[in-house]
This record gives structure tokens, C-alpha cells and sequence, in this order.
């Protein structure tokens, strides 16, 4: 049975939410593009570097959804989350669904060990 993009989107923060990487790739197809800060990655073995990393910036992260917008298969979403390095604010991602996962999503965040780095660097 396929699912919605609703479906696909809620499963996913679920996922998400509870650090299953494993739960988390489900959503991806072999044809899937994301595109974050660490650059571009294709297919489910991508998606699986991208959350590695996305995991590594944002340790024990606790999200909150900000706000969404959503158009057919198309879903806008801001969110913040406070992690073991610090706070992240500005967090938006994009996703495209379609073929039953997610077909594009870019990641839009500043690390917060960048944010660190430079207000501690001048005291």
C-alpha cells in the first residue's frame, strides 16, 4: 500500500525524533537526493552519510516543529533543536515526496559548534 505524503512526513519525525537511523532510511528510495551543509548524497547509502553526519553536528537532539507548509508533494519545514553542542534555531528543510518515501530533501541548519567556535574565539 503506498503511502500519503502526510504519512510519509509524520513517520519520518517520528523516526527522527527517536534517533532510529535504520526507522529514518525507510523513508528513502534508492533514487532519493538529499542536499545538507556536508553536500550532496543519492540513494538510501547517501541518505545513511547524510544522518550520520546531520547525527554528528546535533547529538541527542530534541526537536520542535516551528512551523510547516505543505502543497501536494511538497512539505516546507522549520524546526529547532537543543543538542549536546548547543542550540540550533534556524533549521528549515524541503521535502519532495513521491514513489512511496522521500524523493528530494534539502537540510538547512547552522551547527551549533560553528556558533561556538566563533563567539568564543574573541573572549
Amino acid at each position: 500500500m503506498t503511502r500519503t505524503p502526510l504519512e510519509i512526513a509524520q513517520h519520518h519525525g517520528s523516526a527522527v525524533a527517536a534517533g532510529d537511523i535504520d526507522d529514518v532510511l525507510a523513508d528513502y528510495t534508492d533514487e532519493s537526493v538529499m542536499i545538507t551543509p556536508h553536500g550532496t548524497f543519492r540513494g538510501r547509502d547517501g541518505a545513511r552519510q547524510a544522518w550520520g553526519r546531520l547525527f554528528e553536528d546535533m547529538p541527542n537532539a530534541k526537536l520542535d516543529t516551528t512551523g510547516q507548509t505543505a502543497e501536494g508533494e511538497v512539505l516546507l519545514l522549520h524546526w529547532a533543536a537543543e543538542t549536546d553542542k548547543g542550540r540550533v534555531t534556524d533549521g528549515v528543510d524541503t521535502f519532495v515526496f513521491g514513489d512511496d518515501g522521500i524523493r528530494v530533501q534539502t537540510v538547512h541548519y547552522t551547527r551549533p559548534d560553528w556558533m561556538t567556535d566563533s563567539m568564543g574565539s574573541g573572549s
